[in-house]
Formats: structure tokens, sequence, C-alpha cells
């Protein structure tokens, strides 16, 4: 049974706050695009030396790319850069790595043996979600917007996908700067996301972006 599924709201009242809100919605893809290019452009530099940083800490391509949940529960390839071994040291029983995907959960471990030397620096700076301003500019994402899951993570639970995928998935959001260390289920994202579908305005995602900010160089959360 889903997590919390007797607390979810109803997907009417969710669709019912976003047909008011089309016009935001409107604006709200035209200042993707616009802040999208503005950062590659600027950070452009920075992706090149990242890419080829990563390609030279460890064999394999600098780009990881997955399929995730996106809007109207279509998926989608979700970019990042790639922060893990291609070849691990280490792996988990195919016995837990079913019974953890049967609950949709992740796998996720502090110091982590699968993670390059740079990896660990894109991680800690959020350098690898950049590559996602390329999902922002194809439509698939938005700059603010529930994190994009994995597809084991929500198919047990269809109530909470329905929900989730009513607007685009974001590279920040809510959860990501709230509580962005807990993302192993995602019954741990599930209230500021509800909160977020509640609630979205576009001046709710201008607060998200400066609390971003502030998230992302005190590092706090990021492993």
């Amino acid at each position: 049974m889903s997590p919390a599924v007797g607390e979810l709201p109803s997907a009417a009242v969710i669709e019912n706050h976003l047909r008011t809100c089309r016009k935001q919605l409107l604006a709200k893809r035209l200042l993707d695009v616009a802040l999208a290019i503005a950062v590659l452009v600027v950070l452009g530099p920075i992706l090149i030396i990242v890419t080829l940083l990563t390609r030279r800490d460890s064999p394999g391509p600098a780009l990881f790319i997955q399929p995730r949940w996106g809007l109207q529960e279509c998926t989608f390839l979700c970019y990042k850069f790639r922060s893990m071994h291609t070849k691990p040291m280490h792996t988990i029983g195919a016995g837990i790595l079913r019974e953890l995907q049967r609950d949709g959960r992740l796998m996720k471990m502090d110091d982590d043996l699968r993670v390059t030397r740079i990896g660990r620096l894109i991680r800690r700076t959020s350098i690898d979600e950049l590559p996602q301003l390329w999902n922002v500019l194809k439509g698939e994402m938005s700059i603010v917007g529930p994190r994009p899951l994995v597809i084991h993570m929500l198919e047990p639970y269809p109530e909470i996908r329905s929900l989730r995928c009513k607007v685009r998935p974001g590279i920040t959001g809510l959860w990501q700067i709230n509580d962005r260390a807990n993302n192993l289920h995602v019954s741990s994202m599930l209230r500021y996301d509800i909160e977020y579908l509640e609630n979205f305005s576009l001046q709710l995602d201008a607060k998200i972006l400066l609390r971003t900010v502030r998230v992302v160089v005190s590092g706090h959360g990021a492993i």
C-alpha cells in the first residue's frame, strides 16, 4: 500500500488549482527556457571542465543518462554528470536489489566506494545536476518542481505518481531545499511535493530558487 495514501489530496483539487494558474504556468515555461539558456552560457566553461575531469578521473562517459518519470506520467531520459565508476568496486546482491525496487527504495550509502573523486566534488556542489538544463530546454523538466524520480521508485505507487506528474519535475524544489539528504523513498518527499502542488505560484518558485542558492553554497545534505 502506498505510504500516506489516505493523506493524498484529490487529483481534481490539484488540477483545478493548476488550471487557475495557467498563465503562470505559461510564464514559468518561458522563464525556464530563458534561465536555462543564461546559465548554460555563463557556466559553459565549467561544464566543459567538468566533462574533461570526469572522463580523466575514471573510464566511461561524462554523462549519466537514466529514465525518469515526467509530466503526465511520461518517461524521459534525464541527464547528469556521471559521479560513479562505470564498473563499481562492490555490488549489492540481486535478491536485495529486487526487494529494494519492489518497495520503491534507493540504495544509498555514506562513503560510497562507487563514487569517483570528481564525483564527490560535483555532488557536494550540485554541479552534477547542471546537464538537466538540457532537459529543461527540451521541455521535459522545469527549473523548479518535484524531483524527477527513477522508474522503480514510483511504479509501486500509482496514486502518488499521478499527483507528482501533474507538473514537470524540477532541478530544484521544496524537498531539495528542505531535506535533500533524505531521498531513499518517495514518502520522504511526499509532503513537500503536495505542498508545492497545492501552492504553486511564480512567487513560490522564486522563493525556492533563492533558498536553493543558500543550500548549494552550504553543501548541506549532499553526499
